[in-house]
């Protein structure tokens, strides 16, 4: 990840970085709303199969008095209505079972009766999840306020997994939608931030290559890249001030040494004289 961010330019690397920032965050809240909605749907389903436990067990009760098995598997039977229900049975107050029905699509389960004498016996709790693929609720049928009989429901976890699907679906739009408008937002912020930074890239390069020190950079805003601009046009009036400098120290020596050096017309002139004053001299003697 290290090198391909130092292979990328600077805009395409906010965008990647925008990208991935928003994909972490959208799949955060999608893992929590999964896991959240699961939760939910699994307590939704406790209510629900306590809920047809209890009318169950309120028509229940004068066969849970007389121990008709018949008219109890009849009723158990219409708690196949709700489709994940996979078996009922119903039990005394000393936990003997009285009637068991099973769904014929479904498979055969024995029925926990180390857990519904637990319950009974007030040591246990009336809904359990028996690993990843079905749940059990125990809800109690009473008279007068007395215990008489227990209801007993297995439920499969399909209408758990069809609220997670649900809930995966949803989410699943939600990330595509997500990615993509934090790709449109990054494709249009992202020029106007990595801007600065171009306009100065190019402005140094035509010093380099120009060697012009009277270019300076844009500044805009108040942030770190306005703050370089500054740093940068510094150092150019410097080295501005430093040229003209030694433009003139130059320019100044150039003068002194031409003020200095006799012209070629004045070293010629004297020696011509001096030659024609020596040729009369040696022709007098």
């Amino acid at each position: 990840m290290k090198s391909l961010l130092h292979r990328l330019l600077i805009g395409p690397k906010v965008q990647l970085i925008i990208v991935v920032a928003a994909a972490i965050a959208v799949s955060s809240s999608l893992v929590l709303t999964i896991g959240g909605q699961a939760l939910k749907a699994e307590d939704d389903l406790s209510r629900q199969l306590h809920t047809l436990a209890d009318v169950v067990g309120k028509n229940s009760v004068a066969a849970i008095t007389f121990e008709d098995g018949e008219q109890l598997r009849r009723l158990l039977n219409s708690l196949f209505a709700n489709r994940s229900v996979i078996a009922s049975a119903v039990f005394d107050r000393d936990g003997r079972p009285l009637g068991e029905v099973h769904n014929s699509v479904g498979e055969s389960f024995p029925l926990p009766i180390g857990w519904i004498n637990a319950v009974l016996r007030g040591g246990g709790d009336t809904y359990r999840r028996v690993g990843t693929s079905h749940v059990e609720v125990l809800h109690p049928v009473l008279l007068d306020g007395e215990l008489i009989g227990m209801i007993f429901v297995r439920s499969n976890l399909s209408p758990v997994r069809g609220s997670v699907y649900e809930a995966l679906l949803i989410g699943g739009v939600a990330l595509v939608v997500g990615l993509g408008t934090a790709l449109l937002l990054a494709s249009l912020l992202t020029p106007r931030l990595v801007r600065p930074l171009t306009d100065l890239a190019a402005v140094t390069e035509k010093v380099s290559e120009k060697e012009d020190f009277a270019l300076r950079a844009n500044v805009e805003g108040q942030d770190e890249i306005a703050s370089l601009a500054l740093a940068v046009n510094h150092m150019l009036q410097q080295l501005e001030s430093r040229d003209v400098r030694l433009r003139a120290h130059r320019d100044q020596l150039k003068a002194q040494i031409e003020e200095r050096t006799p012209e070629p017309g004045r070293c010629q002139r004297p020696a011509r004289q001096y030659g024609r004053r020596a040729a009369r001299l040696q022709g007098a003697r």
